[in-house]
């Protein structure tokens, strides 16, 4: 699978929630194959994982669909599967975020309404920046950056962004799913 969910590159094992989370598979049983899955972890206070601070999210780290069974609804299911779950401990309510074009268009297709939007990129440090309590040899070379839209072209004449993928810059897209 692809994505530009963080801006990183693919995780070597599953991530751990620190809360109850949901975590779904969609599976093609005709072939035997994990087709797509969903991971939404449950706030325990408004705003701790969220951008809206009015009441508590499932704050969606994960979600994705091999290529081939894209448009088929699979999606829309694990949605669907997870606001049940969700409902059942008290929450109403889902965050997406994305730098994925694809994913953007999925969440505003299902009518998902946008909260915020800023730029993540990473940009190299002028001067390697040495940790304290680390040896001088431990230093900070490059560091991930957010910028607004307004900020953008200030940031980026700033720093030395880098450009290169899997780390070249992305407007990221926040939407909330109420159900």
């Amino acid at each position: 699978m692809t994505s530009h969910a963080w801006g990183l590159p693919p995780y070597q094992s599953k991530p751990r929630y620190t809360t109850e989370a949901v975590e779904l598979v969609a599976v093609d049983f005709e072939n035997d194959v994990i087709v797509g899955f969903l991971d939404v972890e449950i706030e325990t206070e408004p705003g701790r994982l969220g951008l809206l601070t009015h009441e508590p999210c499932g704050f969606v780290w994960e979600f994705g669909l091999l290529q081939p069974y894209r448009g088929r609804g699979h999606g829309r299911g694990l949605v669907r599967a997870a606001e049940t779950r969700l409902r059942e401990a008290g929450i109403r309510r889902m965050e997406f975020w994305s730098m994925d074009p694809d994913a953007q268009k999925f969440y505003s297709r299902m009518g998902m309404r946008e909260i915020n939007r800023h730029w993540r990129f990473w940009a190299r440090l002028g001067s390697r920046v040495e940790i304290p309590g680390l040896p001088p040899t431990v230093r900070l070379e490059i560091a991930q950056w957010t910028a607004s839209e307004e900020d953008w072209p200030a940031a980026r004449a700033a720093l030395d962004v880098v450009d290169d993928p899997p780390l070249e810059p992305h407007i990221c897209l926040g939407f909330e799913h109420r159900f």
